[in-house]
């Protein structure tokens, strides 16, 4: 490929509403910031909180789906995983957050009567990173599918007799018994895609 070919990458037309609602949402920011970067860093504080409260939400849901070893959870697998992919925009999405600090939280000032060790800027700052360092472990360290070590092919749970959440998930949009599946899996007449 030539350096003077303009490089082509198909877009659905989703993909050309999300490009655009962003590219107004940018160009919202760019007028707030211009003309009230106060109430725009407050907005901006309101969208993150939202927009993070999902993929926590998701990294709960399946923390305690893993604690109490509860196959509800293999429904909503696809659903947590893509919550969950959203962790680190919204990760990026708090550096705006840190730089607007002074206007959103006036107690982080040198200034301010309660200016202490724990109510200044570095220490909010420091805090902030390592919440969302937490969030990520968490994020990265539960279980989705099977342990490291494991053998982790859906075959080889079918033939050892045990029905896996992707089994389970496959049952209920086929509206059949998860038995049925895994005995099919177990015999080989049947697959599970990767994702399925």
């Amino acid at each position: 490929m030539s350096a003077t070919r303009a490089l082509h990458l198909p877009l659905s037309r989703p993909m050309v509403w999300a490009l655009g609602i962003g590219a107004l949402g940018l160009l919202g920011c760019a007028i707030g910031l211009a003309f009230a970067p106060q109430a725009l860093a407050r907005a901006w504080l309101g969208t993150f909180v939202f927009g993070a409260s999902m993929p926590l939400g998701a990294l709960a849901l399946r923390a305690f789906g893993s604690l109490s070893r509860g196959r509800w959870v293999a429904p909503l697998q696809p659903v947590l995983d893509a919550s969950e992919a959203t962790l680190p925009v919204m990760a990026l999405a708090l550096i705006p957050v840190l730089i607007a600090t002074p206007w959103l939280y006036p107690w982080t000032l040198p200034a301010s009567p309660t200016h202490s060790l724990y109510l200044n800027l570095p220490f909010f700052v420091l805090r902030s990173i390592v919440y969302v360092a937490i969030w990520t472990g968490l994020w990265l360290g539960l279980p989705r599918r099977a342990r490291p070590a494991a053998n982790v092919t859906q075959m080889h749970y079918a033939r050892r007799g045990e029905i896996t959440p992707e089994m389970e998930f496959v049952a209920i949009r086929e509206g059949m018994p998860a038995e049925f599946v895994r005995s099919e899996i177990a015999r080989g007449r049947a697959i599970l895609p990767g994702k399925c």
